[in-house]
């Protein structure tokens, strides 16, 4: 099954591998931002996109949640956020992104 794309409920309900990497954390080793998007991905904004090594070695590439900038170095949450906006009444499409993690 591609799980890239998935309503909320469908990622909770069928995923465990997702499930699994909510909440996980790491360090940004690189980043880019990327200017060419499509129309329906930011809104034709500029993104930013991270390699990030997590705490159990694993390198997963994951987008940059809007309003959040981060340089190599930072640690870094997975979330599971909106990816595009929906064009019609269709399903919102969420998956997996970044954001700084700020500890308490």
């Amino acid at each position: 099954m591609n799980n890239a794309h998935l309503s909320p409920i469908q990622y909770y309900r069928q995923s465990a591998e997702w499930r699994a990497w909510i909440g996980k954390t790491g360090v940004v080793v690189q980043e880019t931002t990327v200017f060419a998007t499509p129309t329906d991905v930011c809104g034709n904004q500029a993104y930013q996109l991270a390699l990030i090594e997590l705490e159990n070695g694993e390198r997963r590439v994951l987008p940059v949640c809007l309003g959040e900038q981060v340089a190599v170095g930072d640690r870094v949450m997975l979330v599971l956020r909106k990816l595009r906006d929906s064009q019609t009444n269709s399903v919102i499409e969420y998956g997996m992104k970044c954001r700084l993690h700020h500890r308490p």
